[in-house]
């Protein structure tokens, strides 16, 4: 006589709901995470040619910006400031900003603070951007990009926005007014005429 085997799935509830849950999940990063597809950068001279900016520079500063209801993406442009080494191609600006994606999966560009690279940059003079899909390489590796496009031109002075020695005068004049304000004060208190008593 043959046994019926039945089975209690009140106990595998919690398991099937897990299995079907990390399913679904895995599903949805699969079909959502795209990587960053571009094809093969020109040569040199063709990038030089087919860019709107192209300059040597030392990465200053990286603004990112703010999350938008908490929400980070990583299509979000950095604002990358360069200090201009050389320029070839584009506005004769020192600094100069360039906006990148912030992450490569969008097919931003890494870039350091500190560290100089070698920028072919697209869209408009002012609103320039890069990304891994063009030559921008640190300079330490562009030797080959340098020799084809040649020299380029000496950038105008760097502007930093405000004078490092205007705001030093100011730091000492200030303090100059504040000691000399002090002492008129001292000699005020020192030398002020002390009220007589007198008796009855």
């Amino acid at each position: 006589m043959m046994k019926t085997i039945s089975f209690r799935f009140n106990g595998f509830k919690p398991i099937l709901l897990l299995t079907v849950t990390l399913a679904l999940v895995l599903l949805f990063n699969i079909t959502t995470a795209y990587a960053c597809s571009c094809a093969p950068p020109g040569t040199p001279q063709e990038s030089l040619q087919d860019s709107t900016a192209v300059f040597s520079g030392q990465v200053i500063r990286i603004d990112t910006p703010a999350a938008v209801g908490g929400i980070i993406s990583t299509a979000d442009p950095l604002k990358v400031t360069f200090q201009v080494i050389e320029i070839w191609k584009g506005p004769l600006g020192n600094p100069l900003i360039v906006q990148t994606a912030r992450d490569s999966v969008s097919c931003g560009y890494n870039f350091l603070i500190g560290q100089e690279y070698l920028v072919y940059a697209y869209g408009s003079e002012s609103d320039l951007q890069t990304n891994i899909c063009t030559r921008t390489t640190p300079l330490t590796n562009a030797a080959g990009d340098l020799q084809a496009i040649g020299s380029g031109s000496v950038p105008p002075p760097f502007e930093n926005g405000s004078s490092p020695s205007s705001i030093n005068w100011l730091l000492v004049i200030s303090i100059l007014f504040l000691v000399l304000a002090l002492a008129a004060f001292m000699i005020v208190l020192l030398y002020r005429p002390r009220g007589t008593h007198s008796s009855a």
